[in-house]
């Protein structure tokens, strides 16, 4: 799933306990997991080195232009998805901007530390990149066209099963 998604998703599962700020990150942050798990498409990361390409046995973001390309990529989709739930939910004050904040923290918290194994490696992060691999679907879906159109589709179902239940 593309970070606008998980961004999304994880702002609605905290706002299921605007009480409960802790289990509403946990919760995001499981929520990563499970969309995961879901056949979908992911774009393609330009500096990104196979394992085999990489002699520590991890892949890597390679430095230089098409890094910067990617980052690039990455910050418009998650700034995407931190706009479009701040327009779905609407914060009406600062405890409803902290509970979409710590959602969407909790909602792309795997892809961070995934970026971070990447560049860093290391056994903390190891086990959280392996927890990652466990969950994530093996195969993605090749068209950009059906894989986005399923994830707005899945967002808007998500938004109106919590709006309802809120």
């Amino acid at each position: 799933m593309i970070l606008a998604t998980h961004a999304i998703v994880g702002a609605a599962v905290a706002h299921l306990f605007p009480h409960h700020p802790v289990i509403g990150f946990l919760l995001a942050c499981a929520s990563h997991f499970v969309l995961d798990a879901i056949p979908h498409w992911d774009y393609h990361l330009r500096s990104l080195e196979s394992k085999k390409e990489f002699g520590r046995g991890r892949p890597d973001m390679a430095w230089g232009r098409d890094f910067f390309i990617d980052l690039s990529k990455i910050a418009l989709d998650g700034v995407s998805g931190v706009g479009v739930a701040f327009l779905l939910f609407r914060p009406q004050s600062w405890h409803d901007v902290l509970i979409t904040l710590v959602g969407i923290a909790g909602g792309v918290l795997p892809d961070v530390l995934q970026f971070l194994y990447w560049k860093l490696g290391g056994k903390p992060l190891a086990w959280a990149q392996w927890v990652h691999d466990t969950f994530h679907f093996k195969k993605s879906i090749e068209s950009p066209i059906i894989g986005a159109s399923l994830q707005i589709v899945f967002v808007g179902i998500l938004f109106e099963v919590v709006r309802v239940i809120l």
